[in-house]
């Protein structure tokens, strides 16, 4: 079985995350803080994780308490192996995002295509965002080359709205829609029990 791909903080932060949430329901963010540490440096890596995870809608928010800055309650509502963060620019992540959605939409296109489709008047995909995501999802397996420059998107790896993250230093890919971890070397990764 492959490494996981969240560091061992986020995996920390996930297992309690995601326990508590069985367990009752919901958790609070003090208590996470609490189970994995109670450092200052935790609790930031703790609300760097829960934003993440709010913004990428694996939790959700499901009570506030008025005045009080992170105190709400949350609930885990995908489960599966802990998401890496990605590491990138918030303007790179819509980027993937809108080239993810529109090669669904296109199903078999050229990488101008589909940064002509994932372009909008508010936000213009370079054909360089688009040639590196499109190589890092054919890599992981997600994409047949039809010619040098013409993509198709294979049925089976169609998996849902949300891109893959592709994380190009462990040359491996994870799935927002599965929740797990994807080789990009195709190896098999072993689904959690």
């Amino acid at each position: 079985m492959a490494p996981p791909m969240a560091t061992s903080e986020q995996q920390a932060i996930w297992r309690a995350m995601c326990a508590l949430s069985k367990a009752q329901g919901s958790f609070e963010l003090r208590l996470i803080g609490a189970i994995v540490s109670g450092t200052e440096g935790a609790r930031h890596a703790v609300y760097r994780y829960l934003d993440f995870l709010i913004r990428e809608r694996i939790i959700e928010v499901v009570g506030v308490r008025p005045n009080a800055v992170r105190s709400g309650t949350y609930r885990v509502i995908n489960y599966g192996e802990a998401p890496p963060v990605r590491n990138i620019p918030i303007g790179t992540v819509m980027r993937q995002q809108a080239v993810w959605t529109a090669l669904r939409n296109l199903r078999a296109a050229s990488s101008w295509e589909v940064t002509c489709t994932a372009s909008t008047e508010i936000m213009t995909v370079s054909i360089e965002t688009a040639e590196n995501y499109l190589r890092g999802l054919r890599e992981a397996g997600y994409l047949h080359a039809r010619r040098p420059d013409h993509f198709q998107l294979l049925a089976s790896h169609n998996t849902g709205p949300r891109a893959p993250i592709i994380h190009r230093a462990t040359r491996r890919c994870f799935d927002l829609n599965l929740m797990r971890a994807v080789n990009v070397n195709r190896l098999r990764v072993a689904r959690p029990s």
